[in-house]
C-alpha cells in the first residue's frame, strides 16, 4: 500500500512556469519562485499562491531570521536542558563573544 505521501504525489501535476526559470538565472535575483494552486474533484479550485522570493532568499533575510532562530532554538529544545539551551542562545546571540569561543568549548555545550 502506498505512503500518503506516494499517492498524494500521484495526484499533482507539475508545470514549468518560465519566469520562475528565468529568474533562477539571473545573478541579480536568483529567485527559486513557486506557485501553488489546488484543485478538488468537485470543480472548485484554491486561488493560485505565488511566491517569487521564498523565506530563506537574501532579499527577504531581515524576514527570515527570526524564523532561523526560532527553528534553532525549537532543534536545541527537542534533544537539551533548558539550562543548556539557555547557555547556547546566550552565546548565539552575542556575535563578538562567539566569535571568541574557542571551537572545544562551544561545541562541550551541546554534549548531552
Amino acid at each position: 500500500m502506498p505512503c500518503g505521501y506516494c499517492a498524494l504525489r500521484g495526484l499533482t501535476a507539475v508545470k514549468e512556469n518560465p519566469r520562475f526559470s528565468a529568474q533562477y538565472l539571473e545573478a541579480d535575483k536568483r529567485y527559486i519562485g513557486n506557485s501553488v494552486q489546488v484543485f478538488f474533484e468537485d470543480g472548485s479550485s484554491t486561488e493560485k499562491v505565488s511566491i517569487d522570493a521564498p523565506i530563506g532568499h537574501r532579499q527577504r533575510r531581515a524576514e527570515g531570521i527570526p524564523l532561523l532562530v526560532k527553528k534553532f532554538e525549537a532543534a536545541l529544545a527537542g534533544k537539551l536542558s533548558p539550562k543548556q539551551c539557555a547557555a547556547i542562545n546566550h552565546l548565539c546571540a552575542d556575535q563578538a563573544r562567539i566569535e571568541a569561543t574557542p571551537v572545544q568549548e562551544f561545541m562541550a555545550l551541546f554534549t548531552v
